[in-house]
């Protein structure tokens, strides 16, 4: 059997952990994502284990990378954004490591993934809103507890029975009908009480 293309793109549980209803196993996913922390710790300690007048080669490397993030931090945002130059550097060494680990044959690209964009995004749009601290926690949870309510109605919108929905087209129902009559009561019927 030939692998599909796609498959660089399957999430797969690598060790099975299931919370009640909630799959919370750690997945090929969260194993490049672990790496892609790894190895910016790696080039971070590599680079600052001997501090040098006249840099080594790893040490440059760190230098040319925080000096062109902080560079472009302060082209963009100004002086006021230099508090937020450690997430802002955080988040782009942890993005560029995951895309160059994808770019290895046969490995996993988590950046590709909308829902680490979705994250990243919501991390970065928190921060100025309520800075760092319980406040952003307890709303990056309520968020993030919406996506299963957000999974769960797609998937019930999807298993409405396409000829339930072709035949409320044929009655010639109004949109407003066919949502309150046919979408509504399928998934009134699913909701257990």
């Amino acid at each position: 059997m030939a692998a599909s293309p796609l498959d660089q793109f399957r999430i797969t549980p690598l060790i099975p952990v299931q919370l009640g209803d909630v799959d919370a196993s750690f997945t090929n996913s969260s194993l490049f994502m672990v790496l892609a922390v790894l190895g910016v710790t790696l080039l971070m300690m590599a680079a600052t284990r001997r501090h040098a007048l006249v840099p080594g080669r790893w040490q440059s490397m760190a230098e040319l990378l925080y000096e062109f993030v902080a560079g472009m931090v302060r082209d963009n945002v100004g002086s006021e954004g230099r508090k937020y130059f450690p997430i802002i550097f955080s988040i782009f060494t942890f993005i560029l490591f995951g895309n160059l680990l994808g770019m290895i044959p046969y490995s996993f690209t988590f950046t590709s993934h909308i829902i680490v964009t979705f994250a990243l995004a919501m991390l970065v749009f928190m921060l100025p809103l309520f800075g760092i601290g319980g406040p952003p926690a307890i709303a990056a949870l309520f968020l993030y507890s919406l996506l299963p309510i957000v999974r769960s109605t797609h998937a019930g919108l999807a298993g409405i029975d396409p000829a339930l929905r072709e035949s409320a087209l044929t009655l010639g129902l109004t949109a407003r009908t066919r949502l309150l009559r046919i979408v509504l009561g399928v998934l009134l019927c699913l909701i257990p009480l």
